[in-house]
């Protein structure tokens, strides 16, 4: 289970999750399934945390779409890129903490990203579709039609909305790497 969780975190796609884990995709849903009704067993400790594994599945398929996110937030605003200091970096130091400093103190700066209009574009469409998304055809009424009876509110059993959002995170994540390079 932390194999899956740990999958979902680079890349939200339970399919691929459950296949770098070893297990069929039916088997991940039916943990899921049964994480969701409380059964035993589901109960997991994932980054110093215990939780039911279906909250920690989403946590980390929220955690993925937060550095897709955040990736191309840096892209479209533009950035400074600072040097880092191997010393620091060997010694187990992290972002601003590895930063090589000048003798005032003050990181060195390495680089500094233009904005990308492109990848704000793409940010605008992706969290504002509906102001800043591609516009849709208005349904127009006609005459004539089919006669629809029955109750068509139920969903299909086999929905595509796990394909559609993978396919929609694939797009995302190239379009930030097509940016970066």
């Amino acid at each position: 289970m932390r194999v899956v969780l740990e999958c979902l975190r680079e890349y939200p796609v339970l399919s691929d999750a459950a296949s770098k884990a070893g297990i069929h995709r039916k088997t991940l849903e039916y943990w899921m399934k049964c994480s969701e009704a409380g059964s035993d067993g589901y109960d997991i400790e994932w980054q110093g945390v215990i939780r039911r594994f279906h909250e920690h599945c989403q946590a980390a398929i929220e955690e993925a779409h937060d550095n897709l996110l955040a990736a191309a937030w840096h892209i479209a605003m533009g950035s400074v890129v600072y040097k880092t200091d191997e010393v620091l970096v060997n010694l187990g130091y992290e972002g601003p903490d590895a930063y090589l400093r000048d003798e005032n103190g003050n990181p060195v700066v390495e680089t500094i990203r233009k904005a990308n209009p492109k990848m704000l574009r793409f940010l605008l469409e992706w969290l504002r579709p509906e102001k800043w998304g591609k516009r849709r055809k208005i349904d127009v009424p006609q005459k004539g039609g089919v006669l629809v009876i029955g109750d068509i509110t139920t969903k299909p059993e086999n929905s595509s909305a796990a394909s559609i959002k993978a396919r929609k995170w694939k797009s995302r994540s190239r379009e930030i790497e097509k940016a970066n390079s």
